[in-house]
């Protein structure tokens, strides 16, 4: 058998890093879908503010601008002049269940 070699400690940090960038994503996306964030981005062409957001859902505003500011890491989610919008694509890959590409 072959030796393996042992990966570095910045190589090894890396894969830690991935994992848990992966898991704030998911648990991301999964928190906007059952709040309605999600929705209610995809249901406006302008956009909205987190306080914006969270009184048109009756969410507290703190943690609605909490979630977008996630939203915007993960990718899911883009911010211009103080208003957050779904990054392209996101509504059909994440709504709407007749398109080949809904995950």
């Amino acid at each position: 058998m072959g030796t393996a070699t042992e990966p570095t400690i910045q190589e090894q940090a890396g894969t830690l890093l991935g994992n848990a960038a992966g898991y704030v994503g998911h648990r991301t996306i999964a928190m906007g879908l059952r709040a309605g964030l999600v929705q209610a981005l995809a249901a406006s062409e302008d956009g909205h503010s987190a306080a914006g957001l969270a009184e048109a859902l009756d969410l507290d505003e703190f943690y609605v601008g909490v979630w977008c500011r996630s939203a915007v890491g993960a990718g899911v989610v883009c911010q211009d002049d103080g208003l957050f919008r779904l990054a392209p694509h996101v509504a059909t890959l994440l709504l709407d269940d007749s398109s080949p590409g809904f995950v």
